[in-house]
């Protein structure tokens, strides 16, 4: 419902802006980070296209030849995803804010946007994480993503205060839409609709 009487000051990212609605749910969204699987690691190419070469041995063991010629062989786990399963499957927990603003000064509101712009990058840099990690890359390639923390979805330094909002910081921002509202001799007001996240990020099964 809306904030009554006549909305409520707050500041977002260092900017006061009149807002008149604020809904705040939970979600999750899952995803798979494939660097982490053992599988994905032993069917990964050398860096020189070359391929690790592995052979059974009496009663189920394999063994994988040490080659020495070409590229380094990094030596690869044969075991299941067992041991892996957290690092694989993992969680965004998402406390969400959903806005509606009202007529606010249009420098204030096109500074929030400004930073809207990039942290749509920033979540576009996730997403291409995600399909990176399904392309045909080298076993080193993999490794190298590993170290990956998302730290630019969840430490963005970008908060939000005021007495109708928790206070919150690491904010990013999914969804931020100005229009002009208002505009009389010259002064422009622009209202908007926001959706903010605070973001952690988890293995799947975590409580």
């Amino acid at each position: 419902m809306p904030i009554t009487p006549g909305g409520s000051i707050i500041t977002i990212g260092g900017s006061s802006l009149r807002v008149d609605e604020v809904k705040t749910s939970y979600e999750n969204e899952f995803f798979d980070r494939q660097e982490f699987s053992n599988d994905r690691l032993l069917k990964a190419p050398n860096a020189d296209g070359s391929t690790p070469v592995f052979l059974p041995l009496y009663g189920g063991r394999v063994v994988q030849l040490a080659v020495n010629c070409g590229a380094a062989q990094a030596a690869r786990s044969i075991l299941p995803d067992d041991a892996n399963v957290d690092l694989i499957k993992r969680r965004l927990n998402i406390k969400r804010y959903t806005m509606r603003g009202g007529p606010s000064l249009l420098a204030s509101v096109d500074a929030v946007y400004a930073t809207a712009q990039l942290h749509v990058i920033r979540w576009a840099r996730f997403q291409a994480h995600l399909a990176k990690a399904q392309m045909n890359l080298s076993y080193t390639a993999l490794i190298a993503m590993q170290a990956e923390t998302f730290s630019y979805l969840t430490s963005t330094s970008f908060g939000i205060s005021g007495a109708s909002v928790t206070t919150e910081t690491n904010m990013l921002i999914r969804q931020w839409s100005p229009d002009v509202e208002v505009e009389y001799n010259g002064t422009v007001l622009k209202g908007w609709t926001a959706v903010l996240d605070v973001i952690t990020i988890s293995s799947a099964f975590a409580v």
